[in-house]
């Protein structure tokens, strides 16, 4: 089909200050296909995306009471058909406001439903309904007290393992911790750098106890194996693609290194999480190996992974074709060329004086 025969899109991508969204926003226009325009909004008015969208305009947070109108407002001005959300925290308002905003606006928001993103965001219940449906997941417990987290890191092992803890309701790294024996202190003071995850049971037991109203602690067992992200692409509960890439250096919870694998068993589990969640639009796992080698999933985000640019440059253009599929429009689906590795570097965009972005 000729770029002509299909015809401009205009694309709404939020958070555009997200680490990631530069890449996407990249393979939003170099889709090969059509031409297409791109906006952006986020709640900084400065945000690093700003300089690289065709118009922008600053938003609250996705769980403000204003969002979804200061989103229509956009959708209104910049005349966009597809919405494309990247933030975890944008997602259940953009599921429970999709009929609204297309009825006002005529644009359709790339978003599973409202009952799979809470599921998602849940991660202790999330463990508990992939299970029941076999899909691999760590071994785990929530606990709010102190003394639950003792005896939680008991039944796991500890002290003779590591244990992991997080909240339950966290997601990209917030709050994880690694509960593990003190290391010694000429390790701890010269050798780990000071955002090191570790931590000591008597810490984790004190900070815990120090909370006002402690949320549920998601508690499980430390899985010492490689890390990897799954980019998935679903329509209504089937899964279209599924691109495995191996975290081969991370940052402070961003993949800075990765290569594209060929990972069978991945792509099963990912079909399996799929079938059980009902998915659509884009969506990541992530795994990681556990003491024998095998696959567990970590965290599973109802959205694009910041990382996605990579599947992309293995031929797999995901944040495009989930434009497709929320126009309605058929699409096949490219080979995957695996091996594709991924260097990330350091980059900006800059703002005068009078808040005007630039890059270099």
């Amino acid at each position: 089909m000729s770029s002509e025969a299909l015809g401009r899109v205009s694309v709404l991508v939020t958070a555009v200050g997200a680490p990631g969204a530069a890449g996407i926003i990249s393979a939003l226009r170099r889709n090969g296909e059509r031409e297409t325009s791109v906006f952006g909004v986020d709640m900084n008015s400065q945000a690093s995306g700003k300089a690289l969208v065709d118009g922008f305009s600053k938003v609250p947070k996705g769980n403000d009471p204003g969002f979804i109108d200061d989103i229509i407002d956009a959708s209104h001005e910049f005349d966009v058909g597809v919405i494309l959300p990247l933030s975890t925290e944008e997602l259940l308002a953009f599921a429970s406001a999709k009929d609204r905003i297309r009825e006002s606006t005529g644009a359709v928001t790339v978003v599973s439903a409202k009952d799979a993103i809470a599921a998602s965001n849940e991660k202790g219940k999330l463990f508990t309904r992939l299970a029941s449906a076999g899909v691999p997941v760590p071994e785990h417990s929530v606990v709010r007290s102190p003394a639950q987290l003792r005896r939680a890191c008991a039944e796991l092992g500890h002290p003779g393992l590591p244990v992991c803890m997080k909240p339950s309701f966290a997601h990209g790294g917030r709050g994880f911790r690694v509960i593990e024996d003190s290391a010694p202190t000429d390790d701890t003071l010269l050798r780990r750098k000071p955002e090191s995850a570790s931590i000591s049971l008597v810490e984790a037991e004190r900070l815990l106890a120090g909370l006002e109203s402690p949320p549920e602690m998601l508690v499980m067992e430390f899985l010492p194996g490689r890390e990897y992200s799954v980019d998935l692409l679903c329509s209504k509960g089937e899964m279209l693609v599924a691109i495995p890439r191996s975290r081969d250096e991370i940052r402070s919870g961003i993949s800075f290194r990765g290569t594209v694998v060929d990972r069978d068993d991945a792509v099963d589990v990912c079909r399996r999480v799929c079938d059980t969640m009902e998915f659509d639009g884009p969506i990541g796992v992530q795994f990681r190996e556990d003491r024998d080698g095998a696959l567990k999933v970590l965290e599973i985000n109802p959205r694009l992974h910041g990382s996605v640019a990579l599947s992309v440059a293995a031929g797999v253009n995901v944040p495009y074709l989930a434009v497709k599929g929320a126009l309605n429009e058929p699409f096949d689906i490219p080979p995957i060329r695996y091996g594709t590795t991924m260097t990330r570097y350091w980059g900006a965009t800059f703002h005068d004086k009078d808040g005007l972005p630039h890059t270099l």
